[in-house]
């Protein structure tokens, strides 16, 4: 009980110092593990804030269709329709 009120106080920003008077520490180490401890768990929760606002994000294409309806597979499929060239008539007798 006394620890998890440690880690819970020390998050509110204390100094060593403070934290060695309050809970009757008389070794320095001792407050720092606390405040080491309560600045991890502010780093994951940071973490994991970041990680839920990147993926709210939506992703935005680099480039825009030229036509609104128009897809990949519609253009290459236009593409490859320009590029074909009609049936050569040389070399046929008829």
């Amino acid at each position: 009980m006394r620890k998890a009120a440690s880690v819970a106080y020390a998050e509110s920003g204390p100094s060593a110092p403070e934290l060695m008077a309050l809970f009757g520490w008389t070794n320095f180490k001792t407050a720092q593990i606390y405040i080491e401890k309560a600045e991890k768990r502010r780093m994951r929760t940071n973490a994991f804030e970041r990680k839920a606002a990147y993926e709210k994000r939506s992703s935005v294409p680099l480039f825009e269709p030229k036509m609104a309806n128009e897809t990949n597979r519609s253009r290459d499929r236009r593409q490859r329709q320009v590029r074909r060239r009609p049936p050569s008539t040389c070399g046929r007798l008829g």
